[in-house]
């Protein structure tokens, strides 16, 4: 069926983007769905199928790390048509982002999606603070933790609408492109390595001092990686390096950054494995990988991993308070089940809600491109 295919480099995003949100996924659903690796195992034998699936969901205690996945990736996204306009042409305006333009396609892009996310919140939320006892995972669906939610400010102002604490990483992902156009004039003026040390130095500050405020400075090195790898791909820097060793470089800071999780300093996994997952994507988008049914499941989960990502928390708050009453089960295959509900959940949710906002962003995109060439030809 997949025969002699090869996997595009878009393609190879799709697919890490669905690696990222399966990472989230499990890793949520053996948190809420699930007693736990020592709880289990103080009750049970190392030789059954549930214990064989528990010790198989291990790596999933570094689920996180499919934030720091998705910030690299939307740095590059986001500013990958741009930098190889600008390396093209730096002198030419027309090559950099109009500030309004960008930040109008991307409201349209995201708040479809996460107005629907907070509606979804509200009424799963409502049914499941009617089992008792109440889910540890609920918190006050009230209507100023509904605002902080809607102006991305989770985090600073505020905690999570009701169940869905998971919009944490989307406030940060809106404030990134809230300074995007800032960060152009920034890469203009003093270049964009200069700017990788200025970013670097505003995300070691931002970490010291702002310590119990979720705030996008203190993250903004991780999504700056990805808007670098776009200038570094579009100027052809570094050609000279060794792939492998880039690869190497990528796969061990990953792994320290697995190893520094324990320290439970939050921010030094996370920028590990930023910069490994970087230097990871850097190699990847020069190779092709074969497509088969593996790598097409990720496509197709990585295409509504948006979707997915904004509504999973809830849905499982809910199946835990109908069916368990929030009692936590022994059996992992439970929180194997919801996951995969969820995700046909989220599919459905992906159809009515966000697939139409791409629709509509895509003709946009066509009309702009109409009176472009119109203006040209006059």
């Amino acid at each position: 069926m997949f025969k002699n295919q090869v996997a595009k480099p878009l393609f190879s995003i799709e697919v890490l983007r669905g690696i990222a949100v399966i990472l989230v996924l499990f890793l949520h659903g053996r948190e809420v769905a699930w007693v736990g690796t020592k709880t289990f195992f103080l009750t049970n034998s190392l030789f059954s199928l549930p214990a064989i699936l528990a010790l198989l969901s291990q790596p999933f205690v570094f689920g996180s790390i499919g934030v720091p996945i998705f910030f690299v990736l939307s740095g590059y996204c986001i500013h990958r048509k741009a930098a190889f306009n600008i390396v093209k042409d730096p002198a030419n305006s027309n090559n950099y982002p109009k500030a309004l333009n960008f930040l109008f396609r991307r409201f349209i892009r995201i708040y479809p999606v996460l107005l629907g996310a907070l509606v979804v919140t509200y009424l799963l939320d409502k049914a499941s603070f009617t089992y008792h006892p109440v889910n540890y995972k609920l918190m006050p669906l009230t209507i100023n933790s509904f605002l902080i939610n809607v102006f991305a400010l989770q985090g600073v102002l505020g905690s999570a609408f009701g169940s869905n604490g998971a919009l944490w990483s989307l406030s940060l992902e809106i404030q990134f492109y809230l300074c995007y156009p800032l960060l152009i004039l920034v890469r203009k003026k003093i270049g964009v390595n200069k700017t990788l040390l200025l970013i670097l130095l505003i995300n070691i500050f931002s970490l010291l001092l702002l310590k119990k405020i979720t705030f996008f400075t203190s993250y903004y090195f991780s999504w700056y990686l990805g808007f670098y790898i776009a200038e570094v791909r579009a100027a052809t820097l570094f050609k000279s390096l060794s792939k492998k060793l880039v690869l190497y470089a990528g796969i061990f800071l990953i792994l320290f950054g697995c190893v520094l999780f324990f320290t439970h300093l939050e921010f030094l996994p996370f920028n590990s494995w930023s910069l490994g997952f970087a230097l990871y994507l850097w190699y990847l988008l020069d190779k092709e990988y074969p497509v088969n049914l593996l790598t097409k499941t990720f496509s197709f989960v990585g295409d509504m991993s948006y979707s997915l990502y904004a509504i999973h928390l809830p849905i499982f708050v809910f199946f835990m308070s109908y069916f368990y009453n929030s009692v936590k089960p022994i059996n992992i295959s439970v929180s194997i089940l919801f996951s995969i509900v969820i995700v046909f959940i989220a599919y459905i949710f992906y159809l009515i809600i966000e697939k139409p906002t791409i629709k509509l962003l895509s003709a946009i995109r066509m009309q702009n491109q109409i009176l472009t060439k119109k203006r040209i030809s006059q």
